[in-house]
């Protein structure tokens, strides 16, 4: 990275300089404020770690004109004489992050570097995709630094040769449907469809023998494999399996049993067509489908269970710029951040609603949002709104708020004590 260390201390920006220096960065320092603006106006950095007391110019206003100048540099604050409000007023004019001296090069100052790093490598992998693209279903979109995520990303990578069936259990809105839709495009074949049907078109299946799909196609039940292969059909998914009745259930079993889950030997090439099979778990149940029969839930060849949001720990930062890109687009010139205290709550919020809370959250926050900062007030606002019809879910989002706003400072300023 390309860094600007501002400090007025010699003996501090010699010794940051060449630490960052031996870690293969490549560094710019300034004395004062007046040379940081030169600085800044001859060249373009990525990060520029700023000494918040200055001679001749407050560190917050030349903050606030780095942000304005190059808005898609990181700012990381650094001083010995820091209060709580002086640190929230930094966060909210869009600093990432706050070392107070004296601070270790290797644990602290080292470890901020790398958190900023990330931070742009995330921001320009979204920003080379289009809304549009990101929307495709691709393995490649699927956000999977999380340990369970990669182990899913693995499941799938192990159905690219073969069309056996699959069973996709998680809680509701963890993205059940789209790593349905990534198995059915791996391999890519854009000539065969796949086929959805709910709870309700399974029962008139097994119940009345036919339904009526989009385009004026039919499904039967007699012929399933048949019809399905007749409308260029390459994935059955069925949807909300464990609501069925047991009776439909065990019908279904029979059907699949006999038309789809018994391959003839040569049924590779003849395009055989794979079931998905779609199941909502409780929250808090375990990981078991409730509702469902087990003979049938054991006759799937494989079973993906999708983690809930608050198990992929790893993943929130990712997903939150995924959902600021589709929620923004291309429309805004300057990148949005999240303050330190969001990325805290985020972090420590309990997702009830899993990736349908998260999207309803940022998309919220965008029609409000009146910086490029995304502050604690912005997410009380937000979820002023989301949780209108419960006063305790709105508690409990603001003492979550608070906590994770305490824990950024204490980070901070806990070397005080």
């Amino acid at each position: 990275m390309r860094i600007l260390v501002v400090d007025d201390e010699p003996g501090i920006l010699n010794l940051i300089v060449e630490f960052l220096q031996n870690e293969g960065h490549d560094l710019e320092k300034a004395a004062n404020g007046s040379e940081a603006q030169a600085a800044l106006i001859n060249h373009s950095f990525d990060m520029v770690l700023l000494d918040l007391f200055l001679p001749g110019l407050d560190g917050n206003e030349l903050l606030r004109e780095i942000k304005q100048k190059q808005p898609d540099s990181e700012v990381v604050i650094i001083t010995g004489y820091g209060s709580i409000p002086t640190a929230m007023k930094s966060f909210n004019w869009g600093a990432h992050s706050y070392i107070r001296k004296p601070f270790d090069l290797k644990d602290d100052l080292g470890v901020v570097v790398k958190e900023v790093a990330r931070t742009l490598e995330l921001r320009r992998f979204f920003n080379q995709y289009s809304k549009q693209q990101l929307e495709l279903e691709k393995l490649d979109n699927l956000i999977s630094e999380s340990p369970a995520m990669k182990g899913i990303v693995k499941q799938i990578h192990s159905l690219k040769d073969n069309k056996g069936s699959v069973l996709i259990t998680g809680e509701n809105h963890t993205g059940k449907a789209f790593i349905a839709r990534i198995i059915h495009n791996i391999p890519a074949d854009s000539e065969k469809g796949c086929v959805y049907i709910n709870s309700k078109e399974t029962s008139e299946l097994l119940e009345k023998g036919d339904i009526h799909i989009k385009n004026n196609k039919t499904i039967q039940r007699d012929s399933l494999r048949e019809s399905l292969k007749s409308i260029n059909c390459r994935t059955l998914v069925i949807e909300r399996l464990a609501t069925l009745s047991k009776d439909n259930q065990k019908s279904l079993l029979e059907i699949l049993r006999c038309n789809l889950f018994n391959q003839d030997e040569n049924e590779q090439e003849n395009n055989p067509v794979r079931v998905i099979g779609i199941v909502e778990t409780i929250a808090d149940s375990g990981k078991q489908p409730s509702f469902l029969d087990q003979e049938l839930g054991e006759s799937f060849s494989y079973h993906i269970n999708v983690p809930s949001l608050n198990e992929r720990s790893e993943d929130i930062l990712p997903l939150a710029y995924l959902f600021l890109k589709k929620a923004c687009g291309n429309e805004i010139n300057s990148p949005i951040r999240i303050s330190p205290p969001v990325l805290e709550f985020l972090q420590i919020h309990t997702w009830c609603e899993n990736l349908l809370e998260m999207s309803d959250l940022v998309m919220t926050i965008i029609l409000k949002l009146k910086s490029n900062v995304i502050t604690i007030r912005d997410m009380l606002n937000a979820y002023t709104c989301i949780c209108k019809d419960s006063q305790q879910d709105l508690d409990n989002v603001l003492q979550q708020l608070v906590n994770a706003e305490k824990t950024t400072l204490a980070r901070i300023f806990d070397s005080d004590n």
